[in-house]
Protein backbone atom coordinates (compact mmCIF):
# COMPACT_ATOMS: atom_id res chain seq x y z
CA UNK A 1 0.00 0.00 0.00
CA UNK A 2 1.73 3.27 -0.98
CA UNK A 3 2.10 5.87 1.89
CA UNK A 4 0.07 8.93 1.55
CA UNK A 5 2.63 10.80 3.47
CA UNK A 6 4.49 13.92 0.91
CA UNK A 7 7.71 14.23 0.79
CA UNK A 8 8.51 17.75 2.16
CA UNK A 9 11.09 19.34 -0.01
CA UNK A 10 14.32 20.85 0.97
CA UNK A 11 15.23 24.66 0.79
CA UNK A 12 18.42 26.68 1.40
CA UNK A 13 18.86 26.77 5.07
CA UNK A 14 20.30 29.53 7.33
CA UNK A 15 23.69 30.79 6.25
CA UNK A 16 23.83 31.11 10.53
CA UNK A 17 22.18 28.64 12.69
CA UNK A 18 19.19 30.67 14.68
CA UNK A 19 21.29 30.82 18.29
CA UNK A 20 24.91 31.77 16.21
CA UNK A 21 23.36 34.96 14.07
CA UNK A 22 25.90 37.30 13.87
CA UNK A 23 24.97 40.28 17.07
CA UNK A 24 22.73 43.05 15.48
CA UNK A 25 24.87 45.81 16.86
CA UNK A 26 28.06 45.29 14.61
CA UNK A 27 29.37 48.04 12.76
CA UNK A 28 29.57 47.71 8.39
CA UNK A 29 31.71 50.16 6.22
CA UNK A 30 32.18 51.06 3.34
CA UNK A 31 34.19 53.32 0.28
CA UNK A 32 30.90 54.58 -1.42
CA UNK A 33 31.46 57.87 -0.02
CA UNK A 34 30.09 60.47 -1.47
CA UNK A 35 31.49 63.81 0.18
CA UNK A 36 34.15 63.55 -2.73
CA UNK A 37 32.08 64.33 -5.08
CA UNK A 38 32.06 68.14 -4.14
CA UNK A 39 35.65 68.03 -4.32
CA UNK A 40 34.99 66.61 -8.06
CA UNK A 41 32.30 69.48 -8.72
CA UNK A 42 34.79 72.19 -7.67
CA UNK A 43 37.67 70.97 -9.48
CA UNK A 44 36.15 70.37 -13.08
CA UNK A 45 32.94 73.18 -12.68
CA UNK A 46 29.27 72.20 -12.90
CA UNK A 47 29.10 72.06 -16.65
CA UNK A 48 31.57 69.32 -16.93
CA UNK A 49 30.04 67.91 -13.69
CA UNK A 50 26.13 67.61 -14.87
CA UNK A 51 27.52 66.80 -18.33
CA UNK A 52 28.48 63.30 -16.62
CA UNK A 53 25.38 63.34 -14.24
CA UNK A 54 23.26 63.99 -17.11
CA UNK A 55 24.76 61.90 -19.95
CA UNK A 56 26.58 59.46 -18.77
CA UNK A 57 25.24 55.84 -17.93
CA UNK A 58 26.76 56.48 -14.38
CA UNK A 59 25.71 59.71 -14.13
CA UNK A 60 22.91 58.33 -12.01
CA UNK A 61 25.26 57.62 -8.80
CA UNK A 62 25.70 61.67 -9.33
CA UNK A 63 22.39 62.00 -9.08
CA UNK A 64 21.99 59.50 -5.87
CA UNK A 65 24.57 62.10 -4.41
CA UNK A 66 23.26 65.17 -4.79
CA UNK A 67 19.98 64.25 -2.82
CA UNK A 68 19.22 64.43 1.06
CA UNK A 69 19.85 60.91 1.18
CA UNK A 70 21.04 58.74 4.29
CA UNK A 71 22.89 56.02 4.34
CA UNK A 72 21.63 53.42 7.22
CA UNK A 73 23.85 50.65 8.01
CA UNK A 74 21.95 48.75 10.36
CA UNK A 75 19.15 47.66 7.84
CA UNK A 76 22.38 46.48 5.63
CA UNK A 77 23.23 44.62 8.20
CA UNK A 78 20.00 43.19 9.33
CA UNK A 79 19.48 41.76 5.94
CA UNK A 80 22.94 40.66 5.58
CA UNK A 81 23.12 39.19 9.00
CA UNK A 82 19.81 36.93 7.90
CA UNK A 83 21.47 35.29 4.74
CA UNK A 84 20.15 31.82 3.21
CA UNK A 85 23.20 29.62 2.50
CA UNK A 86 22.95 28.98 -1.23
CA UNK A 87 25.09 27.31 -3.83
CA UNK A 88 25.14 30.25 -6.60
CA UNK A 89 27.73 32.99 -6.59
CA UNK A 90 26.31 35.92 -7.91
CA UNK A 91 23.10 36.61 -5.71
CA UNK A 92 22.39 36.55 -1.97
CA UNK A 93 19.18 35.51 -0.59
CA UNK A 94 17.85 37.01 3.02
CA UNK A 95 15.01 35.64 5.02
CA UNK A 96 12.95 38.45 6.75
CA UNK A 97 10.23 37.68 8.92
CA UNK A 98 10.76 33.91 7.93
CA UNK A 99 10.32 34.51 4.17
CA UNK A 100 13.29 34.80 1.47
CA UNK A 101 13.83 37.60 -0.21
CA UNK A 102 16.39 37.80 -2.96
CA UNK A 103 18.96 40.29 -4.52
CA UNK A 104 20.55 39.59 -7.81
CA UNK A 105 21.54 41.36 -11.01
CA UNK A 106 17.52 41.29 -11.91
CA UNK A 107 16.95 43.40 -8.56
CA UNK A 108 20.23 45.57 -8.68
CA UNK A 109 19.22 46.41 -12.55
CA UNK A 110 15.71 47.05 -11.37
CA UNK A 111 16.81 49.83 -8.56
CA UNK A 112 19.56 51.31 -10.39
CA UNK A 113 18.92 51.20 -14.15
CA UNK A 114 22.67 50.91 -15.11
CA UNK A 115 23.30 48.54 -17.70
CA UNK A 116 23.81 45.26 -17.01
CA UNK A 117 24.11 43.39 -20.10
CA UNK A 118 26.31 40.40 -20.33
CA UNK A 119 29.87 41.17 -21.44
CA UNK A 120 30.77 41.29 -24.79
CA UNK A 121 34.59 39.26 -25.93
CA UNK A 122 35.58 42.51 -27.83
CA UNK A 123 39.32 42.20 -26.60
CA UNK A 124 41.06 44.55 -24.91
CA UNK A 125 40.58 48.18 -25.58
CA UNK A 126 43.41 49.31 -27.73
CA UNK A 127 43.78 53.35 -26.93
CA UNK A 128 46.65 55.60 -26.44
CA UNK A 129 46.96 55.89 -22.33
CA UNK A 130 49.94 57.71 -22.00
CA UNK A 131 49.13 61.18 -22.49
CA UNK A 132 46.81 61.64 -20.51
CA UNK A 133 48.08 59.04 -18.08
CA UNK A 134 50.72 61.72 -17.25
CA UNK A 135 49.10 64.68 -17.91
CA UNK A 136 46.58 63.38 -14.49
CA UNK A 137 49.76 61.86 -12.82
CA UNK A 138 48.41 58.47 -12.58
CA UNK A 139 51.17 55.77 -12.48
CA UNK A 140 52.02 54.10 -15.94
CA UNK A 141 50.60 50.96 -17.13
CA UNK A 142 48.11 51.24 -14.09
CA UNK A 143 44.23 51.96 -13.28
CA UNK A 144 44.52 55.32 -11.06
CA UNK A 145 44.15 55.46 -7.20
CA UNK A 146 42.16 57.89 -5.28
CA UNK A 147 44.92 60.20 -3.90
CA UNK A 148 46.36 60.25 -7.69
CA UNK A 149 42.87 61.33 -9.08
CA UNK A 150 42.47 63.92 -6.19
CA UNK A 151 45.71 65.10 -6.42
CA UNK A 152 44.80 65.88 -10.08
CA UNK A 153 42.03 67.92 -9.29
CA UNK A 154 44.49 70.54 -8.30
CA UNK A 155 46.30 71.07 -11.19
CA UNK A 156 42.95 70.06 -13.89
CA UNK A 157 41.89 73.51 -13.77
CA UNK A 158 44.05 74.49 -17.32
CA UNK A 159 42.83 71.39 -18.99
CA UNK A 160 40.63 71.28 -21.95
CA UNK A 161 36.92 70.15 -21.26
CA UNK A 162 37.27 66.49 -22.59
CA UNK A 163 40.47 66.16 -20.57
CA UNK A 164 38.06 67.02 -16.84
CA UNK A 165 35.38 65.01 -18.31
CA UNK A 166 37.56 61.96 -18.28
CA UNK A 167 38.84 62.59 -15.21
CA UNK A 168 35.59 63.13 -13.93
CA UNK A 169 34.50 59.50 -14.93
CA UNK A 170 37.78 57.82 -13.86
CA UNK A 171 36.41 59.56 -10.28
CA UNK A 172 33.20 58.33 -10.32
CA UNK A 173 34.11 54.37 -10.90
CA UNK A 174 36.68 55.06 -8.13
CA UNK A 175 34.57 55.61 -5.76
CA UNK A 176 30.76 54.36 -7.25
CA UNK A 177 31.35 51.63 -9.53
CA UNK A 178 34.07 50.01 -7.49
CA UNK A 179 33.43 51.58 -4.45
CA UNK A 180 37.18 51.28 -3.25
CA UNK A 181 39.88 52.03 -0.65
CA UNK A 182 41.47 55.35 -1.31
CA UNK A 183 44.62 52.94 -1.65
CA UNK A 184 43.46 50.62 -4.18
CA UNK A 185 43.26 51.61 -8.05
CA UNK A 186 40.91 51.15 -10.85
CA UNK A 187 41.74 48.03 -12.96
CA UNK A 188 44.06 48.93 -15.59
CA UNK A 189 41.97 47.84 -18.60
CA UNK A 190 38.69 49.44 -17.23
CA UNK A 191 40.34 52.71 -16.47
CA UNK A 192 41.34 53.09 -20.03
CA UNK A 193 37.61 52.96 -21.53
CA UNK A 194 37.02 57.00 -20.18
CA UNK A 195 39.72 57.86 -23.44
CA UNK A 196 36.81 55.99 -25.99
CA UNK A 197 33.74 57.72 -24.58
CA UNK A 198 32.11 55.24 -26.96
CA UNK A 199 33.45 51.75 -25.07
CA UNK A 200 32.30 53.54 -22.11
CA UNK A 201 28.75 54.53 -22.69
CA UNK A 202 28.26 50.61 -24.44
CA UNK A 203 29.84 48.58 -21.21
CA UNK A 204 27.97 47.01 -18.57
CA UNK A 205 28.89 49.42 -15.80
CA UNK A 206 26.15 47.87 -13.74
CA UNK A 207 27.16 44.26 -13.91
CA UNK A 208 30.57 45.37 -13.01
CA UNK A 209 29.45 47.21 -10.01
CA UNK A 210 27.47 44.59 -9.37
CA UNK A 211 29.52 41.92 -9.26
CA UNK A 212 32.05 43.63 -7.28
CA UNK A 213 30.03 44.05 -4.20
CA UNK A 214 28.13 40.58 -3.64
CA UNK A 215 31.31 39.36 -4.37
CA UNK A 216 33.16 41.26 -1.23
CA UNK A 217 29.20 40.43 0.60
CA UNK A 218 30.26 36.42 -0.37
CA UNK A 219 33.79 36.54 1.42
CA UNK A 220 32.76 39.37 4.28
CA UNK A 221 32.82 37.83 8.27
CA UNK A 222 29.30 39.44 9.63
CA UNK A 223 30.52 37.88 13.24
CA UNK A 224 33.75 40.63 13.81
CA UNK A 225 33.02 43.73 15.72
CA UNK A 226 33.43 45.60 12.16
CA UNK A 227 33.74 44.57 8.81
CA UNK A 228 34.20 46.69 5.34
CA UNK A 229 31.92 46.06 2.05
CA UNK A 230 34.05 47.33 -0.96
CA UNK A 231 31.40 48.46 -3.72
CA UNK A 232 28.19 50.45 -4.77
CA UNK A 233 26.03 49.48 -1.56
CA UNK A 234 23.81 51.54 -1.69
CA UNK A 235 21.41 49.55 -3.84
CA UNK A 236 21.52 46.87 -0.83
CA UNK A 237 20.13 49.47 1.10
CA UNK A 238 17.65 50.12 -1.36
CA UNK A 239 16.75 46.83 -1.94
CA UNK A 240 15.91 45.90 1.65
CA UNK A 241 13.14 49.74 1.62
CA UNK A 242 11.59 47.91 -1.85
CA UNK A 243 11.45 44.43 -0.90
CA UNK A 244 10.28 44.89 2.95
CA UNK A 245 7.11 47.23 3.02
CA UNK A 246 7.29 47.75 6.31
CA UNK A 247 10.94 49.31 6.57
CA UNK A 248 9.79 51.17 3.33
CA UNK A 249 6.99 52.82 5.29
CA UNK A 250 8.13 52.91 8.57
CA UNK A 251 12.05 54.18 7.62
CA UNK A 252 12.65 54.65 3.68
CA UNK A 253 10.77 58.27 3.64
CA UNK A 254 9.87 57.38 0.14
CA UNK A 255 9.28 60.16 -2.26
CA UNK A 256 8.21 60.83 -6.29
CA UNK A 257 10.52 58.98 -8.90
CA UNK A 258 10.99 56.59 -11.50
CA UNK A 259 14.26 55.19 -10.53
CA UNK A 260 14.40 53.23 -7.01
CA UNK A 261 17.72 54.14 -6.35
CA UNK A 262 16.80 57.85 -6.52
CA UNK A 263 13.31 57.25 -4.72
CA UNK A 264 14.50 57.06 -1.26
CA UNK A 265 15.32 59.80 1.20
CA UNK A 266 16.46 56.77 3.78
CA UNK A 267 16.71 57.77 7.32
CA UNK A 268 19.22 56.30 10.44
CA UNK A 269 16.12 55.45 13.09
CA UNK A 270 17.35 52.44 14.89
CA UNK A 271 15.21 49.73 15.71
CA UNK A 272 14.52 45.71 16.60
CA UNK A 273 14.06 44.17 13.27
CA UNK A 274 12.37 41.09 14.50
CA UNK A 275 9.60 43.08 16.59
CA UNK A 276 9.31 44.87 13.85
CA UNK A 277 8.51 42.26 11.56
CA UNK A 278 6.16 40.39 14.19
CA UNK A 279 4.68 43.73 14.08
CA UNK A 280 4.14 43.45 10.35
CA UNK A 281 2.85 39.92 10.96
CA UNK A 282 -0.02 40.83 13.39
CA UNK A 283 -1.19 43.81 11.28
CA UNK A 284 -1.14 41.97 7.99
CA UNK A 285 -4.48 40.07 6.59
CA UNK A 286 -2.69 36.61 6.36
CA UNK A 287 -0.46 37.09 9.62
CA UNK A 288 3.02 37.17 7.46
CA UNK A 289 5.41 39.53 7.01
CA UNK A 290 4.66 41.73 3.86
CA UNK A 291 8.03 41.35 1.50
CA UNK A 292 9.02 40.83 -2.41
CA UNK A 293 10.21 37.29 -2.72
CA UNK A 294 11.90 38.84 -6.04
CA UNK A 295 10.74 41.12 -9.02
CA UNK A 296 9.08 39.95 -11.74
CA UNK A 297 11.25 38.25 -14.54
CA UNK A 298 9.77 35.41 -17.11
CA UNK A 299 10.45 31.92 -16.08
CA UNK A 300 13.19 31.32 -18.60
CA UNK A 301 15.29 34.61 -16.95
CA UNK A 302 14.89 33.58 -13.83
CA UNK A 303 18.48 32.83 -12.84
CA UNK A 304 20.68 36.01 -14.64
CA UNK A 305 23.12 34.80 -16.98
CA UNK A 306 26.83 34.25 -15.55
CA UNK A 307 29.90 33.27 -17.43
CA UNK A 308 31.25 29.87 -16.19
CA UNK A 309 28.03 29.23 -13.72
CA UNK A 310 25.51 26.27 -14.47
CA UNK A 311 21.66 27.56 -14.13
CA UNK A 312 20.88 24.18 -12.49
CA UNK A 313 23.99 24.28 -9.78
CA UNK A 314 21.61 24.53 -6.72
CA UNK A 315 18.62 22.15 -6.28
CA UNK A 316 17.72 23.19 -2.82
CA UNK A 317 17.09 27.24 -4.58
CA UNK A 318 15.40 25.72 -7.51
CA UNK A 319 12.82 24.15 -5.27
CA UNK A 320 12.18 27.52 -3.24
CA UNK A 321 12.23 29.81 -6.32
CA UNK A 322 9.84 27.24 -7.97
CA UNK A 323 7.73 27.55 -4.80
CA UNK A 324 7.51 31.06 -5.02
CA UNK A 325 6.62 31.12 -8.47
CA UNK A 326 3.97 28.47 -7.83
CA UNK A 327 2.65 30.28 -4.70
CA UNK A 328 2.90 27.42 -2.44
CA UNK A 329 6.14 27.94 -0.89
CA UNK A 330 6.29 26.33 2.43
CA UNK A 331 7.75 28.31 5.35
CA UNK A 332 7.42 26.42 8.26
CA UNK A 333 10.53 25.03 6.61
CA UNK A 334 12.93 27.09 8.94
CA UNK A 335 10.66 27.37 11.45
CA UNK A 336 11.68 24.34 12.38
CA UNK A 337 14.94 25.18 13.18
CA UNK A 338 13.76 28.00 15.47
CA UNK A 339 11.17 25.60 17.49
CA UNK A 340 14.36 24.37 20.19
CA UNK A 341 14.98 28.26 20.90
CA UNK A 342 11.32 29.40 20.90
CA UNK A 343 10.53 27.18 23.08
CA UNK A 344 13.66 27.65 25.86
CA UNK A 345 12.42 31.77 25.46
CA UNK A 346 8.65 31.17 26.04
CA UNK A 347 9.63 29.26 29.55
CA UNK A 348 11.95 32.14 30.21
CA UNK A 349 9.32 34.25 29.34
CA UNK A 350 11.53 35.98 26.57
CA UNK A 351 10.76 36.45 22.83
CA UNK A 352 13.46 35.35 20.55
CA UNK A 353 15.52 38.55 20.80
CA UNK A 354 15.69 39.35 24.55
CA UNK A 355 13.18 39.21 27.56
CA UNK A 356 9.25 40.40 26.78
CA UNK A 357 8.51 43.66 27.78
CA UNK A 358 5.07 44.50 29.28
CA UNK A 359 2.42 47.07 27.59
CA UNK A 360 4.94 46.91 24.40
CA UNK A 361 3.46 45.90 21.18
CA UNK A 362 5.38 48.16 18.65
CA UNK A 363 9.06 48.05 17.75
CA UNK A 364 11.27 50.44 19.88
CA UNK A 365 12.96 52.88 17.54
CA UNK A 366 15.73 55.82 17.78
CA UNK A 367 17.63 57.94 15.47
CA UNK A 368 20.70 56.17 16.14
CA UNK A 369 22.96 53.96 13.79
CA UNK A 370 24.07 50.75 15.23
CA UNK A 371 23.80 51.96 18.64
CA UNK A 372 21.26 50.21 21.28
CA UNK A 373 18.30 51.87 23.44
CA UNK A 374 19.27 51.77 26.69
CA UNK A 375 16.89 49.38 28.61
CA UNK A 376 17.92 46.85 30.90
CA UNK A 377 19.81 43.70 29.60
CA UNK A 378 20.81 40.64 31.17
CA UNK A 379 24.20 39.97 32.61
CA UNK A 380 24.34 37.35 30.86
CA UNK A 381 24.13 38.69 27.46
CA UNK A 382 27.25 39.03 25.62
CA UNK A 383 28.07 42.83 25.03
CA UNK A 384 28.81 44.30 21.63
CA UNK A 385 31.79 46.32 20.81
CA UNK A 386 30.72 50.04 21.53
CA UNK A 387 29.08 48.73 24.38
CA UNK A 388 31.97 46.94 25.90
CA UNK A 389 34.11 50.14 25.21
CA UNK A 390 31.64 52.25 26.89
CA UNK A 391 31.40 50.23 30.11
CA UNK A 392 35.49 50.00 30.06
CA UNK A 393 35.78 53.67 30.12
CA UNK A 394 32.85 53.28 32.98
CA UNK A 395 34.62 50.79 35.09
CA UNK A 396 37.95 53.16 34.35
CA UNK A 397 36.20 56.39 35.63
CA UNK A 398 34.68 54.61 38.88
CA UNK A 399 37.96 53.50 39.36
CA UNK A 400 39.57 56.84 39.26
CA UNK A 401 37.29 58.48 41.46
CA UNK A 402 37.77 55.33 44.11
CA UNK A 403 41.44 56.42 43.47
CA UNK A 404 41.18 59.78 44.47
CA UNK A 405 38.43 59.32 47.48
CA UNK A 406 41.08 57.24 48.56
CA UNK A 407 44.40 59.49 48.26
CA UNK A 408 42.15 62.38 49.63
CA UNK A 409 41.03 60.05 52.56
CA UNK A 410 44.70 59.40 53.48
CA UNK A 411 45.68 62.67 53.11
CA UNK A 412 43.15 64.05 55.54
CA UNK A 413 44.38 61.00 57.95
CA UNK A 414 47.98 62.12 57.53
CA UNK A 415 46.78 65.84 57.98
CA UNK A 416 44.58 65.45 61.18
CA UNK A 417 47.08 65.06 63.92
CA UNK A 418 48.77 68.22 62.46
CA UNK A 419 45.48 70.52 61.73
CA UNK A 420 44.58 69.24 65.73
CA UNK A 421 47.67 70.68 67.10
CA UNK A 422 47.34 73.88 65.40
CA UNK A 423 43.87 74.03 66.61
CA UNK A 424 44.88 73.59 70.00
CA UNK A 425 47.67 76.20 69.73
CA UNK A 426 45.16 78.45 68.38
CA UNK A 427 42.85 78.20 71.47
CA UNK A 428 45.63 78.45 74.21
CA UNK A 429 46.50 81.72 72.46
CA UNK A 430 43.13 83.14 72.24
CA UNK A 431 42.55 81.97 76.29
CA UNK A 432 45.75 84.19 76.80
CA UNK A 433 44.28 86.47 74.95
CA UNK A 434 41.66 87.00 77.09
CA UNK A 435 43.51 86.66 80.38
CA UNK A 436 45.54 89.45 79.23
CA UNK A 437 42.61 91.64 78.58
CA UNK A 438 41.21 90.64 82.26
CA UNK A 439 44.26 91.69 84.06
CA UNK A 440 44.43 94.87 82.07
CA UNK A 441 40.54 95.79 82.55
CA UNK A 442 41.02 94.67 86.80
CA UNK A 443 44.47 97.25 87.07
CA UNK A 444 42.52 99.50 85.42
CA UNK A 445 39.40 99.29 87.47
CA UNK A 446 41.69 99.10 90.47
CA UNK A 447 43.44 102.52 89.81
CA UNK A 448 39.75 104.14 89.56
CA UNK A 449 39.19 102.87 92.79
CA UNK A 450 42.47 104.22 94.48
CA UNK A 451 41.86 107.57 93.31
CA UNK A 452 38.40 108.30 94.46
CA UNK A 453 39.71 106.94 97.71
CA UNK A 454 42.64 109.40 98.02
CA UNK A 455 39.92 112.26 96.55
CA UNK A 456 37.48 111.75 99.40
CA UNK A 457 39.81 111.38 102.10
CA UNK A 458 41.44 115.04 100.81
CA UNK A 459 38.08 116.45 101.13
CA UNK A 460 37.66 114.61 104.58
CA UNK A 461 40.68 116.88 105.50
CA UNK A 462 39.83 120.01 104.11
CA UNK A 463 36.39 119.54 106.09
CA UNK A 464 37.75 118.39 109.43
CA UNK A 465 40.22 122.28 108.65
CA UNK A 466 37.39 124.35 108.07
Amino acid sequence: MASGKKTRKEYPPRLYPVLKSPEKNRSMHHNCVFSGFGELNSAVGDTIYNDVMNNSQVGVILKLASLSYVWCAKTCHNLLRNQLAIERNYEIWSLIGGRPIRFSLHEFRDITRLNCDPFEDEGELKVNHTEFWELAGIKSGEGPSWDELVKAFETCSMWNYQQKRKLALLFVLHVGVYGLARTCRIPFVAAKRVLDEEAFERYPWGRVAFQKLVQSIKIAKFDVPSYTIPGFVHPLLIWGYESVEIIGERFGRRRDGPIPLLRWQSSRTRYNLEALMEEDKQNSVDKKARVRHLVDVPPAEIYPQWAGENPDCDKKLDNMIRDILDGCLDESFWETEAAAKKKRKSKAGESEDGPRKKGKSKADESDDDFVDKPGRKSSKKPLGHEEELRTKRKEEQRTKKTSDAASKKDSTTTEEPREKATRRKEKRNDATKCSMSADVDYSSLQEEVDRKTASKRREDEASRHL
